[in-house]
């Protein structure tokens, strides 16, 4: 058995925790829903794109009002329904967020943001728009097409520790260490808005 897990920031009520049993064999691992080439191994040292900076860790002061609380756990089952182009994750720990909704939005504009102003229902300071680098419904399909081909990198020599969708439409992805080959290989088949941390520690099994 091994576990894969994934927390996200905020409030302990949007944390998520996924436990899998990882079986199955070696496969193709191909980009997402092209089901073409698997990604070649580079014959000289891979130029790996810039990475992604990692989102804050800083906290507002203070604690979030009642209905602040009520709009972000509303807006955040309404937001992949209703803005499915833009939306790609709310907030409760930025700088910004002291009793203010922090939303992320890919490709957002004013009309876009002053729906959502009426959706959520809060005074118009109490609600924050942060860029995100693509949709949740976008990142959602390479979330899935790393779990399609989980165990098939792992074979390779991949060492997953964790993955999952972020706040700002990036999939985080947890390495127990892994060389420039490893980590080009999922730009390469993933494309380019990861976060990968190669330094992620192996939970220790009892």
């Amino acid at each position: 058995m091994y576990g894969l897990a994934r927390f996200r920031r905020g409030l302990p009520c949007v944390v998520v925790a996924v436990a899998v049993a990882l079986t199955g064999c070696a496969g193709t691992v191909g980009s997402p829903g092209t089901g073409t080439r698997p990604p070649s191994a580079a014959s000289a040292a891979p130029q790996l794109p810039t990475p992604i900076p990692p989102l804050s860790t800083e906290v507002g002061p203070g604690e979030l009002s009642g209905e602040v609380v009520s709009a972000l756990l509303a807006f955040r089952d309404l937001g992949p329904v209703a803005f499915k182009e833009n939306y790609a994750g709310v907030s409760s720990g930025t700088p910004a967020s002291a009793d203010v909704l922090v939303i992320y939005l890919a490709h957002g504009t004013d009309s876009v943001e002053e729906q959502i102003r009426q959706e959520v229902g809060l005074p118009r300071e109490k609600v924050a728009f942060v860029e995100a680098y693509q949709s949740l419904a976008k990142a959602k399909v390479v979330e899935e097409a790393l779990w399609a081909d989980l165990a098939a990198l792992q074979q390779s020599g991949m060492k997953f520790v964790t993955f999952g969708v972020e706040e700002d439409g990036v999939v985080g992805i947890g390495l127990a260490g892994a060389s420039d080959e490893q980590v080009a290989r999922l730009f390469e088949a993933y494309g380019p808005y990861l976060r990968i941390d190669r330094e992620a520690e192996e939970p220790t099994l009892l």
